[in-house]
């Protein structure tokens, strides 16, 4: 299996130096581990997820608002 990773980061444009959103080092970049497992039996499908499994404090790009904290979900799916 290959994996293959591109970083494209760009200088902050001039306008964007004075907003208090972005440090002087840009933003900060961030990771969260999700997990989902999915199984089917015959027409009812159970799926279970975890997201942000580690709790990871994070913000989306510019914006203010911080990202969902830890988070599960359960799903039953039935077909007919």
């Amino acid at each position: 299996m290959v994996q293959e990773f591109t970083v494209w980061v760009e200088p902050i444009p001039f306008k964007l130096k004075d907003d208090n959103r972005i440090g002087a080092n840009g933003t900060a970049n961030w990771n969260v581990l999700n997990l989902m497992w999915s199984k089917q039996f015959n027409k009812i499908q159970f799926q279970l997820g975890a997201l942000n499994l580690l709790n990871e404090k994070y913000k989306t790009h510019g914006s203010g608002i911080y990202g969902m904290g830890r988070t599960y979900s359960v799903q039953i799916k039935v077909s007919y």
